[in-house]
């Protein structure tokens, strides 16, 4: 167990967390966003929490410095096997699964250890908050005897997983014994309608003091830090670098790019996957390879040093729920280029901060990111929209917190009434 806090006296309020990713160590990106999300969470408002994920990786300190939130956080790691056999959640679970079927034969261990973690931790406990369809299962099995009210935020790839023949008997069975579901995009809100209690659409968001605008002499030196020239138009493109996210399409416009009298610039892909070596390959055969830089994994912390260095924000992606790249880099005022995926359109106003691609044409996402590369005061006047449109339209890991908490309250206030 990692007891982020400190000698304090909780609050009288607790929520349990009950999610299948969360960091292990600094470097780990899994759940990243709910980490920076429990920050604006419990930063002011009346509640603790309590983290319940399988383990994983060896964990590590979180945080370099202390803050007086972390008091408030407590993470609760469960042992599923013995610690070199915990292959299961050593990443996606799904993907470790479709890779190697043996795995299935810890998923039983898996939901036994985290049944006995979950009873245990939640008689502290006044709600129970799960994140992912799958993490629900417990708490909905086990109401009979935790008793709290089981809230549920939708991802949108957990739907996508599990929306053919007995998984979506599942899906429906865990929907339809939530308290009350919270959806992070307006699509997902409108594919499960009807079949749960489905309360206000709460992005995810980003948190807005970590990412944002950097000066031009600020740029400069971030540049020079990852050694990238200050000369050079930037296109960064984060993700893993799996099927789903469509980067052929990304290579082809870079070689489209190349025969093109453009200002000098240079896209980065931030993120590994099965894919690298496949596109690094294609790269090479396109005579653009020059033209990409294949980053890998880093680790959270220098995510905005990356993102604030950039011009251009790029997503290719086939299916996306609400990108939280693309929220990142509106958050550090960067204009975007995007093809049609997901709730896009939450985060990309056509024209005012950036083009999606309705159709995936190699040619007209060359078109669009030449038409941004060459013209510098249009970057800057879009990427300035981007982050107005961040905060107008709640994309913030702050705005997140404040419905989250609704959502706690109002829980609570009905349990009361029926006391």
């Amino acid at each position: 167990m990692d007891a982020c806090g400190g000698g304090e006296r909780p609050p009288s309020k607790c929520v349990l967390v009950v999610t299948t990713g969360f960091p292990a160590h600094p470097r780990d990106l899994r759940g990243i966003f709910l980490l920076r999300g429990l920050k604006y969470l419990l930063k002011e408002s009346e509640f603790s929490a309590i983290v319940v994920v399988p383990q994983s990786e060896e964990p590590a300190p979180l945080f370099a410095a202390r803050e007086p939130w972390q008091d408030k956080l407590e993470i609760a790691r469960y042992a599923y096997a013995p610690r070199q056999l915990q292959l299961l959640t050593r990443g996606s679970i799904p993907a470790n699964l479709r890779r190697a079927p043996l795995l299935w034969l810890q998923v039983p261990w898996l939901l036994a250890a985290g049944a006995l973690a979950l009873l245990r931790h939640a008689r502290r406990a006044q709600i129970l908050h799960c994140h992912w369809l799958a993490s629900a299962l417990l708490p909905v099995l086990l109401r009979r005897w935790h008793g709290k009210p089981v809230l549920l935020t939708l991802h949108g790839s957990d739907i996508a997983l599990m929306n053919s023949g007995v998984l979506r008997c599942v899906n429906r069975f865990i929907l339809g014994r939530c308290d009350k579901v919270l959806p992070v995009t307006r699509l997902l809100k409108q594919a499960v309608a009807g079949l749960c209690d489905c309360g206000e659409v709460v992005p995810v968001g980003v948190d807005a003091e970590v990412f944002h605008p950097a000066s031009a002499a600020e740029k400069r030196a971030l540049r020079h830090s990852i050694g990238i020239e200050e000369s050079r138009v930037i296109l960064i493109c984060a993700g893993m670098l799996i099927p789903v996210k469509g980067l052929d399409l990304l290579i082809e416009a870079a070689a489209l790019l190349k025969t093109m009298e453009l200002p000098p610039f240079l896209i980065v892909l931030l993120g590994d996957g099965i894919e690298r070596p496949r596109l690094q390959e294609l790269a090479e055969k396109r005579g653009c390879a020059h033209l990409l830089r294949f980053v890998g994994t880093i680790p959270p912390h220098e995510a905005p040093t990356w993102t604030r260095c950039a011009d251009i924000a790029l997503s290719t992606s086939h299916s996306e729920g609400l990108s939280t790249a693309l929220c990142e880099a509106a958050a550090c005022a960067l204009p975007i280029v995007a093809t049609r995926a997901g709730d896009t359109g939450m985060i990309v106003a056509e024209g005012e901060n950036g083009t999606i691609l309705e159709q995936r044409d190699p040619a007209a996402l060359a078109e669009r990111c030449a038409w941004l590369i060459a013209d510098g005061e249009l970057r800057r006047r879009m990427g300035a929209r981007g982050r107005e449109l961040l905060v107008e339209r709640r994309l913030t890991s702050a705005a997140c917190a404040q419905g989250y908490l609704a959502a706690y309250r109002e829980l609570l206030a009905e349990r009361a009434s029926r006391a």
